[in-house]
């Protein structure tokens, strides 16, 4: 593909929208499912609140895994 310039391939002025777009798309998409990316757990208080009675109650840690979408697979945890 030629551009309007004549030149093969992208100019970087042609660039600059897409990255500030891309750069607006990636702050936003991180406020919503934060920045720590698969490595952070967030709860609730109340989940945390939740946790907590359970496993006073004794529940069992499958149970408590299971209930915050964890696995525990060759006694490594993963997201299920």
């Amino acid at each position: 593909m030629n551009w309007p310039n004549g030149e093969s391939r992208c100019p970087p002025k042609r660039w600059h929208p897409l990255e500030r777009r891309w750069h607006t798309l990636n702050e936003a998409l991180k406020s919503f499912l934060g920045d720590k990316g698969r490595d952070v757990l967030e709860l609730s208080a109340k989940e945390i609140e939740k946790l907590e009675q359970e496993i006073r109650a004794g529940a069992p840690t499958e149970h408590v895994l299971d209930s915050f979408g964890l696995v525990v697979v060759g006694g490594v945890r993963a997201a299920a």
